[in-house]
């Protein structure tokens, strides 16, 4: 477990020098030192085992099992020289998650105040006063705003990516564990979150909402979905079909018949390819959450941030355009004590 020999050797004192002093007809006989075994109760005898089992540790690490991803920026012959000096093998990409849980509001509260931190003062642990919200600034620079992103927003679009694969593969072996364990006789869209679940499914079931507006069925041969109930037409805003809108009917008429049919299939309304996307739930949470730019439109930030400028620059003309210059105005409505006025002249109001 990689203890020092000097530290192993005062715990094997302790271990190897037990005695006993026991009472005999009220006198004191002992110490009794014992020849073999383990003293029953004996705190310190189960570390005999760990002791033992010292060199057999899992925590030590396994050169043998370990990989090693490299950034593009490397060149090929830094990636060699560097995966044998640590001597684990170089592999091209980072494999398959086994899954991506929410995480907890307070996780993502204390990750946007550091970028908070970092955006405003250029440090994580220093105090700082945010001049804009942080709602604001989780949209792209296309809009004028920093390019961050709400990380419950986006959070909540790689666990809807788990939802997703529990209705298009359901033959999978975890959404078959899944479907076994918590809706066996229902659909994933009908199942009703219980008590004591697992994080991870309520995690799932949080997700429910967002493909229930944003999926719809593509129907082929009409053997999974009620038509009159489930979403599957094109242009509606819930994909039902109604039976009292004459219109609907005769437009379902017209549908052509396919010759060779094959299973219906649930479909991602936001995509061409109809799969899910974490990239393309994300984008319809920001223009459903945008507010309405005034004053300026989306080619006037593009030219702002691609002009041929130091950052910092950038960084600063940002902060006049969008008035979060800490002025002695400002400085007071963040309950700053300061003047009002000018620092060299005193008499105008220093504002944006």
């Amino acid at each position: 477990m990689g203890f020092v020999d000097s530290w192993i050797h005062w715990v094997m004192m302790c271990v190897t020098s037990v005695h006993y002093i026991i009472l005999v007809n009220s006198d004191r006989v002992g110490p009794i030192e014992p020849g073999r075994g383990l003293r029953q109760g004996d705190p310190l005898s189960p570390y005999r085992f760990i002791l033992v089992l010292e060199d057999a540790s899992g925590r030590e690490i396994n050169l043998t099992k370990s990989e090693v991803f490299f950034s593009r920026n490397i060149s090929n012959p830094a990636k060699e020289d560097l995966a044998s000096i640590m001597g684990v093998r170089h592999v091209i990409g980072t494999g398959k998650y086994l899954g991506f849980p929410s995480m907890i509001d307070a996780v993502c509260n204390d990750v946007e105040k550091m970028l908070n931190s970092f955006w405003w003062v250029g440090g994580i642990n220093n105090r700082v006063i945010p001049w804009m919200s942080w709602e604001k600034l989780a949209y792209t620079n296309k809009g004028g705003r920093s390019g961050f992103k709400d990380f419950k927003a986006f959070n909540m679009s790689m666990v809807a990516k788990q939802g997703w694969n529990l209705l298009t593969k359901p033959h999978a072996l975890v959404s078959r564990i899944f479907k076994a364990r918590y809706y066996p006789r229902t659909s994933y869209f009908d199942v009703n979150l219980g008590y004591n679940h697992s994080f991870v499914w309520r995690s799932i079931c949080k997700a429910k909402e967002i493909l229930t507006l944003w999926c719809r069925w593509s129907i082929r041969d009409d053997s999974h979905i009620m038509v009159m109930n489930e979403p599957w037409i094109r242009g509606k805003r819930d994909g039902c079909l109604s039976g009292h809108q004459k219109q609907d009917v005769e437009e379902t008429l017209q549908v052509p018949l396919l010759e060779k049919v094959n299973e219906d299939r649930l479909i991602w309304k936001e995509e061409q390819n109809g799969s899910y996307s974490e990239r393309s739930r994300y984008r319809l949470w920001k223009s459903s959450h945008m507010s309405h730019e005034s004053g300026r439109g989306e080619e006037d930030w593009c030219s702002l941030w691609n002009i041929k400028a130091p950052p910092r620059v950038k960084h600063l003309l940002w902060r006049i355009c969008k008035g979060c210059l800490p002025t002695r105005d400002r400085l007071r409505q963040h309950h700053v004590p300061c003047l009002l006025t000018y620092q060299f002249c005193e008499n105008d109001l220093e504002d944006d």
